[in-house]
């Protein structure tokens, strides 16, 4: 017995893992009838919990998992025939165990004698005898353990995948003293901590022992002198038999055997992890500063720029490397589901079936903590509200399970979560009903489209739930769950059609820490607004900002969008009139709005800090940070200040036939850079994504494209050159740029040289520049850019 603190989380840690996998196994047989695969593993997990707990005293823990074990044992050799009465017991026993584990040496005060008695039953009903369980925890030292014994490929193959899956550590053991009684008792104990097995080969038979136990760990079991235990590399063994035939030349002189040093893992506390964190984003904070204030000087001092882009391309690596340490799969949250929705199903008499994919994207830690308890709540909304009942499903000539799909995956750096249920759908009719109870203009709600009711559900107090429950929530709607995702810096939307059923998407950061942003002024005052929320910008003439019942707006590509004045909404004073207006397009719960501004300064990626205290009562600020000038710029909340001004879209939808035939001369941003070539280029920077460094040699040719490794997946990479037929030399360096394109069916990046500006015109068009691969052209420098059509060029690459 260790009763050792440093022990006991290692085993709280390793422990949780293979309860959670006994369970998604369980819930597989459950849902896919008996197979015995699963069993075997399901058997391994609970063995691997009750080993670790004899090592440090839990008797507790391992008695209740012994008799779980042993229900396995004999549902393997078809003793016990697996029911659903056997399901339900085996999960209230999971669900005791877990709550032991996270007690670690505490779980001796747990009470389970009813739930080994219960598991005892089942091995007697058959025969009407009821006893109870005998502590025989002790009594398997009086058993000769025998060990298994293998001399096929593919079984040892077996053995080695499995353990690797379950992160087992390979031991060979060797005994110097081989006196029966000793060996026997190495064996039994090797048995309580692990699997032992021993692999014929053809001059010898090895005995091997997997374990997920550190070696310092064992050491403490059995006697350095009379027994010898080293660690050896497990994925060379795997290796090693995948690449064989057969058995022969396997001898032992290939597994090299490994440092404990030298593991592919540490563990690290997160304390630890955060501070890194903190320090590689305050790094950001100084590189931009370096930046800002060095640019000044690298025309007179030709080696500060490499000097400076080193610097740069070093401390977006360090970044980058440190949030992948704290970056979580949703599967963190995704294995939560089955049992979930099981227990559900079962309690509103309801048949579901659960399918997910995507569970292997990683998100940061802080936002899958955060997404647990909404994502948990969308769920539980799909099967209470969203699914209907066997008999209903019937009559509506639906299959009797409902459907629930979870699927997610990566999109223009941003993460998409698809909850997808083919349940009742939502009732325009109630929203309507509940809309005009609550106040809204009755004219105004007929009005609307079916896409545009669904939305009101995301409203303050919004709720078309008949009675409050504790399954899917209190009656108090969807607004309190949009304002969390949204706190989180990402979106929510949601599409419905009657009987067919509801799909919510989920679009969420990789990370909240380090944004890419907009660096915008109003006045002398610098501000920031998260990309995220930037649809595109736009210049027009002041007389294009039409007023209609005290409200602005403008008719941008025949749409109507309200547009609001940040001067007045932030109480700052301009007695200025400009002929020339900036406007920003952000998003606003699947609607536009345009906000007035001065200047557009710059892109940068930025450290986000929480606001002071003092600053809690002032909506219209989600954070606050440093710019690389060493000044600190509010960032704006675009979805408080658009919420804040009590848009009325039906009314700006009302005036637009009142303002007929408004035509807004717009200016579009471009970003000017030059390829390969003599010529320039431009491309519309609403398509742009990210422009990186990289080197010549980061590009990978594949068949008859080049690739580049970008956010930690191949992206197909072009040059312009190729595709409108102009000469194309060789980089002049070892450091060239990519421009990450979106908004496109393919999305790929453009390998270029370098980048002069962003400048804001207008694109012209000319028969002779006009070609299938070329849009148009503006004017940089006094000399003609080429822009080219890129999403034609996308097509081409489907």
């Amino acid at each position: 017995m260790f009763q050792n603190e440093e022990f006991i989380n290692d085993f709280i840690d390793e422990a949780n893992s293979h309860v959670e996998k006994f369970e998604a196994y369980l819930l597989n047989v459950e849902s896919k009838n008996y197979d015995k695969e699963t069993i075997n593993s399901m058997f391994r997990s609970i063995h691997s919990i009750k080993g670790t707990a004899g090592f440090l005293g839990l008797s507790k823990i391992v008695k209740l998992s012994h008799s779980m074990e042993n229900i396995l044992g004999d549902i393997k050799s078809e003793k016990v025939a697996l029911n659903s009465e056997i399901f339900e017991i085996f999960l209230k026993c999971l669900d005791t165990l877990k709550s032991m584990i996270n007690l670690g040496f505490k779980s001796e005060d747990i009470d389970i004698i009813k739930y080994v008695e219960m598991l005892d039953l089942i091995k007697t009903k058959d025969d009407n005898v009821e006893k109870l369980f005998l502590e025989s925890i002790k009594e398997s030292n009086k058993i000769d353990f025998k060990v298994p014994k293998f001399n096929k490929v593919n079984e040892k193959i077996e053995i080695i995948n499995n353990s690797i899956k379950h992160g087992k550590k390979l031991y060979k053991v060797s005994f110097i003293d081989n006196s029966i009684e000793y060996i026997r008792f190495v064996m039994n104990e090797l048995n309580d901590l692990g699997d032992v097995y021993i692999f014929e080969e053809p001059h010898e038979s090895i005995i091997y022992f997997f374990s997920v136990l550190e070696k310092s760990m064992i050491d403490m079991v059995i006697e350095k002198n009379k027994c010898e235990l080293n660690e050896l590399n497990i994925s060379l063994l795997f290796e090693k038999y995948s690449n064989s035939d057969d058995d022969s030349g396997l001898e032992n002189s290939i597994l090299e055997e490994v440092n404990i040093t030298s593991s592919e893992t540490v563990r690290v506390s997160v304390s630890l992890l955060n501070k890194l964190l903190d320090i590689s984003s305050e790094m950001v904070l100084r590189r931009n500063q370096l930046l800002n204030q060095m640019s000044i000087y690298t025309k007179d001092i030709p080696e500060l720029n490499e000097l400076l882009q080193n610097i740069d391309y070093l401390t977006t690596e360090i970044q980058e490397r440190v949030m992948q340490t704290r970056l979580q799969p949703l599967n963190l949250i995704f294995n939560k589901l089955p049992r979930m929705l099981r227990d559900l199903s079962k309690q509103l008499n309801k048949e579901s079936e659960l399918s997910i994919k995507g569970g292997y994207l990683e998100l940061d830690k802080s936002i899958i903590e955060e997404l647990m308890d909404p994502f948990i709540h969308i769920v539980r909304n799909c099967i209470d509200h969203g699914i209907e009942l066997p008999s209903d499903r019937i009559k509506k000539g639906k299959n009797r399970v409902g459907s629930i799909s979870i699927n997610a995956f990566h999109e223009s750096g941003f993460v998409n979560i698809d909850i997808i249920d083919d349940g009742r759908g939502l009732s325009s009719s109630r929203i309507k009903s509940k809309a005009i109870s609550l106040g809204y203009n009755q004219d105004f709600i007929e009005s609307m489209s079916e896409q545009e009711l669904i939305k009101l559900i995301f409203e303050p107090g919004f709720s078309t739930a008949d009675t409050v429950t504790d399954i899917s929530g209190r009656g108090i709607g969807l607004n309190v769950l949009k304002t969390n995702i949204e706190k989180l810096g990402g979106t929510i939307d949601i599409s419905s059609k009657k009987d067919k059923g509801t799909s919510v998407r989920l679009v969420l950061p990789l990370t909240m820490a380090i944004i890419p942003s907009l660096i915008i002024g109003i006045k002398e005052y610098r501000f920031v607004i998260a990309k995220s929320n930037l649809q595109e910008v736009i210049k027009v003439d002041k007389d294009d900002v039409k007023k209609f019942n005290g409200s602005m707006f403008i008719n941008l590509r025949k749409n109507l969008i309200p547009v609001l004045d940040l001067y007045s909404l932030l109480n700052i004073e301009s007695n200025i009139v400009k002929e020339k207006i900036n406007i920003i397009i952000v998003k606003y719960r699947g609607r536009r709005v345009g906000l007035i501004i001065d200047e557009i300064y710059d892109e940068e990626e930025i450290l986000v800090k929480k606001l002071p205290r003092y600053f809690k009562d002032i909506t219209f600020y989600s954070g606050v940070t440093v710019l690389g000038n060493g000044k600190t710029a509010m960032i704006l909340d675009t979805e408080s200040i658009s919420s804040n001004a009590n848009l009325d879209f039906g009314e700006c939808e009302q005036s637009y036939t009142m303002s007929d035939g408004i035509e807004i001369k717009k200016e579009s941003e471009y970003l000017v850079f030059r390829s390969f070539g003599a010529e320039i280029y431009a491309i519309d920077i609403k398509n742009v994504l990210r422009v990186e460094k990289i080197e010549v040699n980061d590009i990978q040719k594949i068949g008859n494209y080049d690739f580049i490794q970008f956010q930690n997946k191949p992206l197909k990479a072009i040059y312009v050159e190729d595709f409108l037929g102009f000469e194309k030399k060789e980089a002049s360096s070892k450091y060239i740029y990519i421009i990450a394109t979106k908004s496109f069916d393919v999305n790929y990046c453009i390998i270029i040289e370098g980048i002069y500006e962003t400048i804001s015109t207008q694109i012209s068009y000319h028969e002779n520049l006009c070609s299938k691969y070329i849009l148009g052209n503006i004017v940089f420098d006094s000399k003609i850019t080429i822009i080219p059509d890129f999403k034609e060029i996308a097509r081409s690459l489907m």
